[in-house]
């Protein structure tokens, strides 16, 4: 009992001194079994998709992709699970808005070699976790959370401005 407690905690504290560095992520709960967090965009964010030029996605505290990638931010933390334990994502999306037509820049720099990997990895869901490894003895996954999903093909942009995450483990 003493080493669920401690194990809540650790998840606590990982997630609460992320969202204090990333203002969109946001602790909401945790337990032994499971973590809740929040990704909120800006009241404001509509605002910023009008204008000239290629568009620019406002998210405080948002991760940018690869140098010559799309440039469609995200957020991202760490997460201390169980040792062995396997994670299970679930979201709500709340709701969605959909913009078509839109043209995102691209991240500037030099282009990553496997751009159009990293360009799939990034547009491609709302929310996933990859198992990182120890570190300092605890068990370590990174989770991303999007709350822009960007389909080039199409050129059309899912917009989750209250997007809840949900990891079971």
């Amino acid at each position: 009992m003493i080493g669920t407690a401690i194990r809540a905690v650790v998840v606590a504290l990982l997630l609460t001194e992320a969202a204090g560095a990333l203002d969109g992520l946001q602790l909401l709960s945790a337990s032994a079994r499971e973590v809740h967090v929040a990704a909120t965009l800006p009241a404001d964010w509509r605002a910023a998709l009008t204008g000239p030029g290629p568009t620019v996605l406002p998210l405080p505290g948002g991760v940018r992709p690869a140098p010559g990638a799309l440039d469609i931010p995200y957020l991202a933390t760490l997460v201390a699970v169980p040792a062995g334990a396997q994670v299970e994502v679930t979201t709500d999306l709340g709701a969605a808005v959909t913009i078509d037509g839109l043209d995102p820049g691209l991240v500037p720099g030099e282009p990553a070699a496997d751009l159009a990997e990293a360009t799939s990895v990034i547009t491609a869901t709302p929310a996933t976790v990859q198992r990182l490894g120890i570190m300092r003895g605890v068990e370590t996954w990174s989770l991303q959370a999007r709350p822009y999903v960007y389909e080039p093909a199409t050129r059309r942009l899912q917009v989750y401005p209250n997007l809840r995450i949900r990891l079971r483990f």
